[in-house]
């Protein structure tokens, strides 16, 4: 098994329930739910970027890249557009 490390974007419902399961089960504080599908849909229409990195076929992380942030510190400072 090769070990490694990619990055790709989000882009199945798959992918969405995969994220679900791994948080859930890595993570106490993780409540299973629709939060990955709501992010897909977002990366669809163009206001998220969500990146996952996998050391082989397991999950290493995610970020998310907003094009507004729901956070007011963020949401008053300019930032450079992210274009991908």
């Amino acid at each position: 098994m090769s070990r490694e490390i990619t990055v790709r974007r989000l882009s199945t419902i798959e992918e969405t329930k995969w994220l679900d399961e791994q948080f859930a089960q890595h993570y106490a504080w993780y409540k299973p739910g629709n939060y990955y599908a709501q992010c897909l849909e977002e990366n669809r229409e163009g206001g998220r970027v969500t990146l996952l990195a996998l050391y082989g076929e397991d999950l290493a992380g995610c970020c998310h890249l907003l094009q507004r942030s729901y956070y007011p510190y963020f949401r008053t400072k300019v930032f450079p557009k992210l274009t991908i």
